[in-house]
């Protein structure tokens, strides 16, 4: 798959991830603000590194054929997702737990406090939204690939 085609599909799991995440943990604590906006870009710039880093495909294909299942399929996608979904969600929350929280400033004690307090919820809330924009960020790398070739090949991609 390209870079391009990567990307868009990295990007599209990861505003849905960002955004999921951030507004969990602002429901959670009582208070949608302005921050809100940074915890988004900030969950998005982390999730998009972890993306390119983290070969989140093949560890899914390995978690599917560990359990002997399908990878294209309802099974495949919800198997699938639960390591890569862990992983994202882990990082993402601990970084912007970090920015809003500032350990160094305020102390380890309360940062961790501050993570585990919304980690069991954006883990189930990240979960779902990663068996649902899995498929759609798929369709979206697939098209812009196809896309691509096209444009390879000579045809104009219009």
């Amino acid at each position: 798959m390209s870079f391009r085609a990567k990307a868009a599909m990295f990007g599209v799991m990861n505003v849905f991830m960002s955004v999921a995440m951030s507004f969990t943990a602002d429901i959670k604590n009582g208070s949608v603000s302005a921050r809100t906006l940074l915890m988004i870009a900030v969950g998005f710039i982390v999730g998009m590194v972890l993306s390119f880093i983290i070969p989140f495909g093949k560890i899914s294909a390995m978690s599917c054929r560990a359990f002997g299942i399908d990878g294209n399929g309802i099974a495949g996608n919800l198997v699938g997702n639960i390591v890569p979904a862990f992983i994202n969600i882990v990082i993402i929350g601990a970084v912007m737990t970090a920015v809003n929280v500032s350990p160094f400033k305020l102390g380890m004690k309360i940062y961790i406090e501050a993570f585990f307090s919304v980690f069991p919820i954006q883990l189930i809330v990240g979960y779902i939204v990663a068996c649902i924009a899995n498929p759609i960020s798929l369709s979206v790398g697939k098209a812009v690939q196809k896309r691509c070739r096209k444009g390879k090949e000579g045809d104009d991609p219009k």
